[in-house]
């Protein structure tokens, strides 16, 4: 996409494209602290939710009864309630190395997925 945008805008006379650093990191941190807040909610409410009470539950939703289910289950440690906000931080700079990978990929086939040319005819080498 941007090698088109850029191409387009050499024919309309704009030959210098200018795209401030400080601004895209700027939305790259907005848009992590509001991932971070849409998936506070929904993890605070799965993190107080008795598991085994909820699968008994269901399994007695599945049968169409009011049969009581009996699950035994043991805990082997103290589960912490803030590993998961620490595992999501770790994968946070994964994530932005991942999208950074995504974009060095699809680099090479835009030329060849937006014009429907080979890669040569821009280089000037043989296909």
């Amino acid at each position: 996409m941007g090698i088109a945008l850029v191409s387009s805008l050499k024919q309309q006379g704009l030959t210098d494209t200018v795209v401030p650093v400080s601004r895209l990191v700027v939305f790259l941190v907005i848009a992590a602290l509001l991932g971070l807040i849409a998936a506070s909610w929904p993890a605070r409410r799965a993190a107080r939710l008795d598991v085994l009470t909820a699968i008994a539950a269901q399994l007695c939703a599945h049968r169409g009864g009011s049969h009581q289910a009996e699950v035994r289950a043991r805990l082997d440690e103290p589960l912490s309630r803030w590993q998961w906000l620490v595992k999501w931080l770790l994968a946070i700079p994964q994530y932005v190395v991942l999208f950074f990978l995504w974009i060095a990929s699809a680099v090479p086939c835009v030329p060849v997925r937006v014009f429907r040319q080979p890669v040569g005819q821009f280089t000037g080498a043989a296909p």
